[in-house]
């Protein structure tokens, strides 16, 4: 959204905070520059893409620091570069945006040395409702990823991504009902589950909840 309920007078006297930024906010130029950055890539345009996107993410747009993230992440041999994917991401989840931290931890989490980041990412992604957050979270408390394991609090955020309509979240529930790991042991609420997961495919509602490694290359310590 353009300034929120300011004027275009109003918002080019002011400068955008940090909760302006976190809630959506974006600059006449920015929105413009975003959308053009957008059919850039529908085209295959990486590179003027990039080259229209990083001016304004060096000025804290969040929007265009996580297209960048993603560009370098996947946007074609060229423009790959792991080490800027990383460094994008890591600038808007350091910043607070919820889906640049559960990208950020999906980066730590193909390194196995640097688990327990993985699973802080994911933490702090989850806290904010992010709904891959709130799945990816409670596969880390199910598998002891980066934390001890527990299978009650697994149960719980697998519950809040339900609550969103994740397919893999219910596809987990019915796992934890059926094997009776973290919840009692129950085949009716299992089949219940899984007949909610064929709903959320059909739907369209399975949603994405992490992205290829392409081996990318963590710095450790960050």
């Amino acid at each position: 959204k353009i300034g929120g309920n300011m004027t275009d007078n109003e918002l080019k006297k002011r400068t955008l905070t940090r909760e302006d930024r976190l809630a959506g906010w974006l600059t006449e130029t920015e929105y413009l520059k975003l959308a053009e950055s957008e059919a850039l890539i529908d085209k295959g345009d990486y590179d003027k893409a990039i080259e229209l996107l990083v001016p304004i993410a060096e000025k804290d747009c969040l929007q265009a620091q996580v297209m960048l993230g993603a560009l370098y992440f996947d946007g074609g041999n060229d423009c790959c570069d792991s080490e800027k994917s990383f460094e994008w991401f890591k600038r808007a989840a350091e910043f607070g945006d919820a889906h640049a931290q559960f990208c950020l931890a999906n980066c730590y989490n193909y390194d196995k040395e640097n688990s327990f980041e993985a699973f802080k990412w994911y933490y702090k992604s989850a806290e904010q409702g992010y709904g891959p957050g709130e799945l990816n979270l409670g596969h880390c408390y199910a598998q002891g990823h980066g934390v001890e394991k527990d299978p009650v609090e697994a149960v719980k955020w697998y519950r809040k991504a339900a609550e969103k309509g994740f397919f893999l979240a219910f596809k987990s529930l019915a796992s934890c009902y059926a094997n009776g790991v973290g919840v009692e042991k129950d085949e009716v609420e299992a089949a219940k589950m899984e007949k909610k997961a064929g709903i959320a495919i059909k739907g369209g509602i399975r949603r994405f909840v992490s992205i290829p490694s392409h081996n990318l290359k963590i710095k450790k310590g960050e």
